[in-house]
Formats: structure tokens, sequence, C-alpha cells
């Protein structure tokens, strides 16, 4: 019987984090998972050991700052005995256009979206070139192949980061590491909710309207579940994904109607 992977996902207090979480709990991992609410950590290693985790546990994790992310990742490091798979995740930037985000908000989405990521993986090298079925697997957002409106910050950061991956499946791949993107959308969080709020009292409707629309405007007429992404990172990230690196996939029902 192989060994159990061992798993470090990053924003992983709520949403597509904890789906990620759980779904390699179902598969038997070792996890280690980071972000700051500690109650929502407390919350993904319950349901990742309810899943059927070898092992969970969590640690702080403040994806702005250099310090808590390189301890976070050499502490998840010394916890599991190594690194197999790093899923790199963050929630999104302040929603906006060009006329309404100033100096700061762009600098605080370049070091959420962009910078955490060159940390994260930077710190997680070390450990992933001792692995021997090493994977990093970026979650991002179909922005980093079609501008979403009113999202000006993920639009011109998620890019990079896929610019990033792609770059990095070519460097890494004599090390043994693949790297791959999943691209979520229409994927029922409350991040998407938050947006779905924000546009009813914009358009005068309510939430629920919103969420409506939006699974009308997808292909398959509806809104995805976390646990579709999940299951996606989990192959990517799986041995059957093996001779797997450099792609971007979308997990958004067809939404993006861009070819490639």
């Amino acid at each position: 019987m192989p060994d159990a992977a061992r798993v470090v996902v990053t924003a992983a207090s709520q949403g597509l984090g904890r789906a990620i979480a759980t779904d390699f709990g179902r598969r038997g991992a070792r996890i280690v998972v980071g972000a700051r609410s500690e109650a929502g950590l407390e919350e993904t290693v319950d349901a990742a050991r309810a899943a059927g985790a070898a092992s969970a546990s969590w640690r702080p994790l403040d994806l702005f700052d250099a310090t808590s992310i390189a301890t976070f990742v050499t502490g998840a490091a010394h916890d599991l005995g190594g690194i197999d798979t790093l899923v790199v995740n963050c929630g999104g930037p302040t929603p906006g256009t060009f006329d309404t985000l100033d100096d700061a908000a762009w600098q605080r989405g370049f070091e959420l979206v962009l910078l955490s990521a060159v940390r994260v993986v930077r710190a997680a090298l070390p450990a992933l070139r001792e692995s021997h079925q090493a994977s990093i697997v970026h979650v991002l957002a179909t922005s980093a192949k079609e501008p979403s409106p009113g999202l000006l910050l993920s639009n011109a950061f998620r890019p990079a980061v896929a610019g990033l991956a792609k770059t990095m499946s070519d460097t890494l791949a004599p090390d043994g590491i693949r790297v791959n993107s999943v691209l979520p959308a229409a994927v029922l969080t409350s991040r998407v909710e938050e947006l779905a709020a924000k546009a009813a009292e914009r358009a005068g409707t309510t939430t629920e309207q919103e969420l409506e629309r939006r699974a009308r405007n997808v292909p398959l007429r509806r809104l995805g579940d976390p646990a579709e992404l999940a299951a996606t990172v989990s192959f990517l990230a799986s041995p059957e994904a093996g001779y797997i690196t450099g792609i971007t996939v979308a997990v958004d029902g067809g939404a993006t109607r861009s070819i490639t």
C-alpha cells in the first residue's frame, strides 16, 4: 500500500481551500492547512479528518507576510516529514475598476495574488525536490484567461500567476516537480455570494436573483460545487496525472468561451 501523500494547502479556512483539503482527506492524505482564521482552520481540519485523512493539522498563515509564509511552509514540511503536493490558494483581491482602485489596493492585490504565490513556492521547493511525486497546483480563476467585469485586480494578477506556473512547469520538470493550475468560475463559495450581494445592491435585486442569473449564464445552467473543483485538484496532484504538467484547467461549467 503506498504511503499517504503529504499535502499542504494555503488559504484553507473556508471555501475552495476547505473543499480541497477535505477531498485530499477522502483520499487518505496527510494534510497541513494554513490561513488567518483559527476557527475556520479547526473546522477544515475536522472536515478532513472526518473524510478519512491519515492526519490533519493546521498552522497560522498570513499571505501578506513573508515571514509568516516561510514559517508556515517550513513548519508544515517538518510536521509531515516532507511535502508531496503544494496547493497554492488565496482569497480574491478587492473588486473594482481602474477608476476606483488606488495604489494601496493595487499593492495589496499584488501581494495577495502574485507575491504570495512566489513566496509559498520558494519556501516549499527544498521539500518538493526531495519528493518522488512532487506536484504544485495553483488555484486561480478564469480571469487568468478571460477578464471578468469589475475584477480588475484579479484580471491583472491571475494571468501573472498562470505565467509563473507555466514557466515553472518547464524549469522544475527536471526535478520531477509537476506544476498545473485550475481556473474556477461560477463555483458557489462565500466569495461568489459576496460578489452577487454587491451586484444585487447595485441592481436593486436580491442575492438569490443574482446567483440565479449567474447560473443561467453558465452553459450547464447551474453553479458549481466546491467539491467538483477539489476533485480536479486532487486528480492533477495524483500519480494518475503523472504525465500532466504545465496546463490550466477551467472548472466553470463551460462559462469561459475562449478556445485555449
